[in-house]
């Protein structure tokens, strides 16, 4: 252990006090500065020897005019030019910048999905210094501007989600998505629609974001969740609702987007729980299956556990053309028995009650059904619910068909499974050396065809026919 003080160090000497030592320590600390190299090269294949307001000129005044960029029409394409980009080996920063934006462009262009701009050309326009790209120009409406029926707002809406998600699903995002960067295109089914300003350029590295169409924490969200965020908050607007308001005619939206709004792990992250709500499914209520037993119990009404309600078939004890079986759920458990002579329930045993489904129980059960069972007491065995509830139900016929089903028996052998049974008993018994084993050619013919179809004789004729 090294102590620092105002005394002398018997480090060598060097160092008089803990003072000098830190700020020999300082002096020594590597620098901050990240320093990398860039190989140019990778650059060339985008460099094109024009000027890019020469090769392109504007038909009419510039839409967006800025020290940074410049955005207009040719000859019915929209060029955008970012301005004052020299990409070189001595700024490999924005060199790294530069190439990662004309990637993303390459792959928007060699997929080109149907809601973005066709992509007709880009790269480095050298004699302007510039970084360019040439798209079709667009024709609609934006988001905001069209006025859409409330019978074609979900279409829409799907379109909206659909959109981004395939975006995402290549890697790429928009992460600027607010309404005046939607165009939306009248056709006769519906609409079509087209994302702009995506991608985008800024030589500092600062995003283009805005702040009304994107969560809280704007700064720490990344660019994927600022577009999902973005599609939650349009599609609740244009289904009528006020962002931060519950809308009640669709309170499942309403608490998806609180859900997340909330989740500091998980909002925003996809638009799973979104799409969910969107279109909830309707529970359709399905009335229990009533039947009764002649012995004195408490009625009780076991509910399917997630949808699924348990099934467990076996052989009864007293019939071979009966089966007993027990339904496992929520409540409890109830057994009954099956008779496939008269294809119906014909007895109904005592329920048993219970909170949970035991696991084994899950395991040995052969099907699910989706049905709750109420089983009470009365004076006759009454299943007729039951039987009609499955009467035309097939996985539950096939499961009946194959529990009743007779096991062959595995000590009915002949030929040659018999005389092969002999010699490994005789192998076992040390009887028989394993080098002697005499097994008739007819008798492993015959048990190779019999089941071994590929094994068939046949004859293959190759070449037409010769006259």
């Amino acid at each position: 252990m090294v102590r620092f003080g105002h005394r002398k160090c018997n480090c060598w000497g060097r160092y008089h006090n803990a003072e000098e030592l830190f700020d020999a320590l300082k002096e020594a600390e590597p620098s901050d500065a990240c320093t990398f190299e860039f190989d140019d090269s990778e650059l060339e294949p985008y460099r094109r020897n024009i000027s890019h307001s020469r090769q392109y000129r504007e038909d009419d005044d510039l839409i967006v005019e800025t020290d940074e960029k410049e955005v207009y029409v040719s000859d019915g394409l929209m060029v955008k030019a970012w301005l004052n980009v020299n990409p070189s080996v001595d700024d490999p920063a924005l060199s790294y910048k530069v190439l990662h934006f004309l990637q993303r462009l390459e792959k928007i262009r060699s997929i080109n999905p149907p809601y973005l701009p066709c992509v007709r050309e880009f790269g480095i326009a050298t004699k302007s210094s510039s970084l360019f790209m040439v798209t079709d120009k667009v024709e609609g409406l934006t988001w905001n501007k069209v006025s859409i029926g409330s019978k074609q707002r979900l279409a829409v809406i799907d379109k909206l989600v659909e959109s981004v998600e395939h975006l995402h699903g290549l890697g790429l995002y928009h992460g600027d998505l607010h309404p005046e960067n939607i165009i939306l295109t009248k056709t006769v089914d519906g609409f079509d629609l087209t994302f702009i300003d995506v991608p985008d350029f800024s030589a500092n590295g600062d995003e283009p974001k805005n702040h009304l169409y994107s969560p809280e924490n704007i700064d720490n969200c990344t660019p994927f969740e600022r577009d999902n965020f973005a599609v939650m908050r349009l599609s609740f607007e244009l289904l009528g609702g006020e962002w931060g308001v519950d809308l009640s005619e669709l309170p499942e939206l309403s608490d998806a987007l609180k859900v997340e709004a909330s989740d500091p792990s998980a909002g925003f992250k996809d638009l799973v729980r979104f799409k969910a709500a969107l279109k909830p499914k309707k529970s359709v209520s399905i009335a229990p299956v009533t039947i009764s037993s002649n012995k004195d119990f408490e009625m009780i009404t076991i509910y399917p556990d997630n949808g699924k309600l348990y099934v467990h078939v076996e052989k009864s004890n007293q019939n071979s053309t009966d089966v007993m079986v027990t339904f496992y759920g929520l409540g409890g458990s109830a057994r009954v028995i099956y008779t496939t002579n008269e294809k119906g329930f014909i007895v109904s045993f005592p329920p048993r009650a219970r909170d949970s489904i035991h696991p084994k129980d899950i395991e040995r059960c052969q099907l699910v059904l989706d049905f709750a069972i109420t089983i009470k007491s009365g004076s006759v065995m009454e299943l007729s619910q039951l039987t009609k509830k499955l009467m035309g139900n097939e996985s539950f016929n096939r499961t009946v068909e194959t529990v009743l089903k007779p096991v062959e028996d595995e000590e009915k052998v002949d030929g040659l499974t018999s005389q092969l049974a002999q010699v490994f008993k005789n192998i076992e018994a040390k009887n028989t050396s394993p080098d002697h084993l005499v097994i008739s050619t007819d008798k492993l013919w015959k048990a190779v065809l019999e089941t071994e179809t590929q094994a068939y004789p046949y004859i293959e004729v190759i070449g037409g026919q010769t006259k």
